[in-house]
């Protein structure tokens, strides 16, 4: 037997011998059903291309010799290019590895699977959103915390579900964002839109007693996809010191379906809206890259930054699928954008674009069959760095990244958390769970710094049936 195909029947390299194919309802437990060996099919396609892609990237990457220059030369070429101080090789590539080695599996609220949600950094409390519009906050149970008479963490187990609160708010559609700005103590929550019309509520849930909240409805507007609030590390430090700040005490982003709007929080405690930008292609993620710019994924694959100062917009990247998620990396330049068709990229805007012929793109879209009005950009950018994910067609798949340990982390098609390492794009673990029908799938990751005042970071998701940690 030499591992030829045979209809109806799976040859398995390791045993060496034929299985016969089973149906999936007649033996569903069975390690060679059709569904299992679909699942093997792909691993194995998908496999053999990383391995030619990393040989073709090996194949063509030309190295720089620095032989000839001195240290300052190195350096000073380095910050050129846009490369950060490196302390040492073991800094820069194996602390991502070592800390994702030790995540272990924690459930923070079981029995629950809210679509988004935030936590206060302070107190640790947490808002959900669920799929019914509702949202509820869930207090931190003091009762457990540094509880000695069990030998898991303590930090796993702090929240109770019997604690829930009434609702805080309850949205007339299904809910498409939860943030909590700790600055203002302001919770923000958008609506998807449907039957009634997509809304955004602002409210204090300190102060405002349940279903009090104050209220935007963009008027001509069918859908709000996402939202982003500029996060309160990036307005303390901006990027050129000497810059005047902005009145604002809070800035938010709004992704209004072509739209960009932008709310401002004034000194009087007001909030006002504004449209920022207008495009042709839905805006379907958000992300603060410094105080003033903004950097938006479009459906088109199309990647614009906006400067609130000059409001003003460019394109900037061009992603060949539609974007789900951005993040920011490490830099101002750098971002991770995740899409359709399992595409997970680190770019740089600093990276030229792909030069591509005008007979070849002809040849390119008339394979693909695509649609003669769709405007998709021609030419792809370059990315920095390939990351090995699963996402054929899911819209709704959380991401995000922390620069500081140099991890990224991301829910894939299979229901699965993944972790890769920020540097070098490689896989560094995956926790996977039973696919089961009608479970909602992670569509809000994050990577958290703990409250407790001891600087562990630990992986939240919604994963497995459970709102679970994963952390040391």
């Amino acid at each position: 037997m030499n591992g030829r195909e045979i209809p109806g029947y799976y040859y398995d390299e390791e045993k060496k011998k034929y299985f016969k194919i089973e149906a999936a309802h007649l033996a569903p437990t069975s390690k060679y059903n059709a569904d299992n060996i679909r699942k093997l099919t792909k691993d194995k396609k998908t496999e053999a291309q990383k391995s030619k892609r990393h040989q073709q990237i090996v194949k063509e990457t030309v190295r720089a010799s620095y032989k000839c220059l001195t240290s300052f030369e190195i350096s000073s070429l380095q910050r050129e290019i846009g490369h950060h101080a490196r302390t040492s090789f073991s800094v820069q590539n194996h602390w991502p590895g070592a800390i994702a080695s030790g995540l272990k599996t924690g459930i923070a609220i079981a029995e629950t699977q809210p679509l988004y949600w935030d936590r206060d950094p302070s107190s640790g409390t947490l808002y959900l959103g669920y799929n019914d519009g509702s949202v509820r906050s869930l207090d931190r149970d003091t009762s457990t915390h540094h509880s000695l008479s069990n030998s898991q963490p303590s930090k796993l187990r702090c929240y109770n579900a019997m604690k829930f609160s009434s609702p805080i708010n309850k949205l007339t559609s299904e809910i498409s964002s939860v943030h909590y700005l700790p600055l203002s103590r302001t919770l923000l929550v958008t609506s998807l839109g449907g039957e009634r019309p997509a809304a955004i509520h602002l409210s204090n849930p300190c102060i405002d007693p349940p279903g009090v909240a104050e209220q935007f409805t963009p008027r001509g507007i069918a859908t709000i996809w996402t939202s982003s609030p500029r996060p309160h590390s990036l307005s303390e430090s901006p990027i050129n010191p000497s810059s005047i700040p902005a009145a604002a005490l809070e800035i938010v982003a709004v992704a209004a379906q072509t739209t960009l709007m932008v709310l401002t929080l004034n000194e009087a405690g007001s909030w006002g809206s504004e449209t920022a930008l207008k495009l042709d292609t839905d805006i379907l993620a958000l992300e603060w890259l410094s105080p003033t710019s903004i950097s938006l994924g479009c459906r088109n694959g199309s990647i614009y930054l906006y400067d609130t100062r000059s409001r003003g917009s460019t394109l900037i990247l061009t992603h060949p699928t539609p974007i789900t998620q951005i993040r920011r990396a490490d830099d101002f330049t750098r971002l991770v954008c995740s899409g359709l068709s399992h595409t997970l990229f680190l770019y740089d805007f600093r990276m030229p674009q792909q030069k591509t012929s005008n007979r070849t793109l002809k040849r390119k879209r008339h394979r693909q069959r695509k649609d003669p009005d769709d405007k998709s950009f021609p030419s792809p950018s370059i990315p920095l760095l390939t990351f090995p994910y699963s996402n054929r067609a899911s819209m709704n798949l959380g991401l995000d990244v922390h620069a500081g340990v140099g991890l990224v982390a991301g829910m894939d098609e299979e229901e699965r958390i993944v972790i890769w390492s920020l540097r070098s794009g490689q896989e560094l673990r995956r926790f996977g769970c039973e696919l089961k029908r009608g479970r909602i799938r992670g569509r809000c990751v994050r990577i958290l710094e703990d409250e407790f005042g001891d600087g562990e970071v630990g992986v939240w998701g919604n994963w497995g049936g459970a709102l679970r940690r994963f952390g040391w």
